[in-house]
């Protein structure tokens, strides 16, 4: 199921400063969004490169963006859920999706010029890091 900024809401009213992140409610959202947009995006993506005529070749690309969806949606449950019980767990989650979408973005740029999905992936995996970065501060 994909997810848009507009359609997620967490379960409990969103504080800024929630587990000491310096953040206003709408970079919460628009990260909850990015993660569930991304996870999505790194999905397709490996499901294109199956596709491709390209054989081995794709086979990273494929096993990174896998990695990638995995750790952005369960970045996105965790913020919808809002863990208040120990500020490491969000904080190590945000890290840990920061360091599945920078190689996700390095290996889709390899593609982009040639597989459109790949492209999409880039830029939603750098647009994702980038909001988990600002959240995570």
């Amino acid at each position: 199921m994909k997810h848009s900024v507009q359609s997620v809401e967490p379960v409990q009213p969103v504080q800024p400063g929630h587990l000491g992140i310096k953040t206003t409610t709408a970079i919460y959202r628009a990260c909850i969004g990015a993660c569930f947009e991304c996870g999505q995006t790194s999905k397709t993506c490996a499901d294109s490169c199956l596709s491709e005529d390209m054989g081995q070749e794709m086979v990273e690309c494929i096993r990174i963006c896998l990695q990638c969806a995995d750790v952005c949606n369960a970045t996105g449950y965790m913020l919808l859920q809002r863990i208040e019980s120990d500020e490491s767990i969000l904080r190590n989650q945000l890290r840990s999706c920061i360091a599945g979408c920078k190689p996700c973005c390095a290996e889709c740029e390899k593609h982009a010029d040639t597989i459109e999905q790949c492209r999409v992936c880039a830029e939603s995996s750098r647009n994702c890091a980038e909001i988990c970065i600002s959240l995570y501060g």
